[in-house]
C-alpha cells in the first residue's frame, strides 16, 4: 500500500521578541565591516533537500544545506528552514564517507544515516538550479556518505 507524505507545516511564524531596532541594524553594518567571517566564507555548497520528522516519518520539511567541505571525506553543513534572509537554523550536519563510516565504533554508528534518500530528493529539485553534471555528480555521491545530524528545534533521523 502506498502513501503520501503529509505537506510540511506552513513554518514557524515570526520570531518571538521585538524587531530589531534602526539602531541596532546600524551596529549590526558596523561590526559586519570589522568582524572575520572566514569559517561562513568556506561554504561553497547550497543544497535543498528534505528531512522526514522523527515522531512522523509521513511528514518532511524542506532543509537548505549549505556545506563546506573539510576534505574529499568529509562535509560540515548548517541547516536552514529556507534560503531567505530571514531563515532560521534548525541544524548542523556532518557528512562523512563511507570509508569513514565503516571505521566508526558501532556504538556510534547508530547516530549516523544514509544520504541517499535525501541526495536523490536534492537532485530532483536541483534539475531546475544546476547544471545537469552537477546534479549528476550529487547524485552519484550518494551511495558513499553517510550523516550525523544535530537539530536546533526539530527532531529529525533518516
Amino acid at each position: 500500500e502506498a502513501s503520501q507524505a503529509a505537506p510540511a507545516p506552513a513554518g514557524p511564524g515570526p520570531t518571538p521578541g521585538e524587531p530589531t531596532s534602526l539602531q541596532q541594524k546600524l551596529l549590526n553594518v558596523g561590526t559586519s565591516t570589522l568582524q572575520n567571517f572566514k569559517p561562513l566564507s568556506k561554504i561553497c555548497q547550497h543544497v535543498c533537500a528534505f528531512h522526514c520528522y522523527a515522531h512522523d516519518t509521513t511528514r518532511q520539511v524542506r532543509a537548505h544545506h549549505f556545506c563546506s567541505h573539510r576534505n574529499e571525506e568529509m562535509r560540515q553543513c548548517v541547516i536552514y528552514d529556507s534560503d531567505a534572509p530571514d531563515a532560521r537554523l534548525i541544524g548542523v550536519e556532518y557528512i562523512i564517507s563511507r570509508r569513514l563510516y565503516e571505521e566508526l565504533p558501532e556504538e556510534e554508528k547508530k547516530y549516523w544515516h544514509s544520504h541517499v534518500y535525501e541526495v536523490n530528493a536534492a537532485g530532483q529539485s536541483a534539475k531546475l538550479q544546476q547544471p545537469s553534471a552537477v546534479v549528476h555528480a550529487i547524485r552519484c555521491s550518494a551511495a558513499h556518505w553517510s550523516t550525523v545530524t544535530a537539530k536546533a528545534g526539530l527532531s529529525s533521523t533518516h
